[in-house]
This record gives structure tokens, sequence and C-alpha cells, in this order.
């Protein structure tokens, strides 16, 4: 039988194994053996059908995580890794989070956990959305940043081979640096620029 159910996790996993372009209502229709013009029925258009493979990917975001008793700082970094680990698990859906604004009950409850977050520490509503939304593009756009290495196994070689190119008279912090041990990895590097974020917003207020 066909339900939205079915449709919505044949076009995730369609996305996840194909991409973003793959995704189509004649594509969606062959991969669940049934008309193109049945899944109509369900989703009225290519667009919602979209929307609702965000809102799959929403409602992977884990809250349970968090601890009311924490200090904001630790409770944002919480749901911020709870966001990343989310679209870390399906990278090829990242551009249909670049192309839309989140405005489904699905997709807005981890923003409306950063901002109940956010209103504790006494920021006014304007800040506080003011805030999460620059949370929310630093985890789309370094989960972006780092779904490129998932998704192109040689892009760690190519980019060293190109920084190793680089003249070193012209570049000498950078060839310092990639000389030097100890370069924090993706998690890493991701945690770093979350902390600082979220520290710099939180004492704006």
């Amino acid at each position: 039988m066909l339900t939205r159910e079915r449709i919505v996790a044949a076009a995730l996993a369609l996305v996840d194994a194909e991409g973003a372009d793959a995704l189509s209502m004649r594509r969606l229709g062959a991969e669940l053996a049934v008309d193109a013009s049945s899944i109509y029925y369900h989703v009225p258009n290519k667009a919602a059908l979209e929307d609702l493979v965000v809102d799959a990917v929403m409602s992977e975001v884990d809250l349970s995580a968090d601890d009311p008793a924490a200090p904001p700082p630790a409770r944002v970094l919480t749901a911020l890794r709870g966001m990343a680990e989310a679209l870390f698990a399906h990278p090829r859906t990242l551009p249909l989070f670049a192309s839309r604004s989140l405005t489904t009950p699905e997709s807005l409850r981890p923003i409306e956990h950063l901002i109940g977050v956010m209103r504790e520490t006494g920021m006014n509503y304007p800040r506080c959305v003011a805030a999460v939304n620059a949370l929310s593009f630093y985890v789309l756009g370094a989960t972006t940043a780092q779904a490129v290495g998932m998704l192109e196994e040689d892009r760690d070689a190519r980019a060293a081979a190109a920084l190793a190119a680089l003249p070193a008279e012209e570049f000498p912090h950078i060839t310092a640096a990639i000389a030097t041990p100890g370069l924090l990895g993706d998690a890493e590097e991701f945690e770093l620029g979350a902390r600082a974020m979220i520290a710099g917003l939180l004492a704006e207020g």
C-alpha cells in the first residue's frame, strides 16, 4: 500500500544514494513500482516532497541528550552536535537545506529548542532568533564543507598535494602550518568553531 511514509522513506533513500538531483516524481514512482501520478495523491508536488525529505532528516536530530541543569553553552553545543550528526548521516540532502527555509513543525523543533535555551539566559527574542540563525548557518556550512570530503574520497589527497606545491616564500604561514603536527580534524574543528560562536553570541546577550 502506498503511503506518505513509504514515499518519504523512498525519497530519502534515493537522495542518500544518488543525490538531490536524482529526485523526481517519475524516478520515485519507479523506485516504488507505482505510476508517478499516484504519488500526487499523497504529495502535491516536488517542492513538497523535498520539504518532507528535509523533515525526515530533521526528525533524526536527537534532543534527548539535553540536560536542563547544564549551563546554556553546553546545552547549545549538545543541540548543535545533534543537528550536525543528523546532517552527516544524510550528506547528499544538504543542497535541499541550503535552498530552503525551515518552516514545518518537524524541521523547527530543534530551532524551538535552541531559542528556548537562549531565552533562558535573558536574551530577548530578536537576539535569540539572530543567534540561532547564525549557529544554524554555521552548522550547515561546516557540515557541507566536511561532507565534500566524505563524498569525494580523494579530496584530502588533492588538497594536500596542492598545498605542498605552494611556494614557501609567498605562503610562509600556510607552509609552516601544514608542516606542523597536531592539526585539528574535522570533528575538532567543528567543536572549536561552535564553542567560539556560542561563547561570543551569549556574551553579546
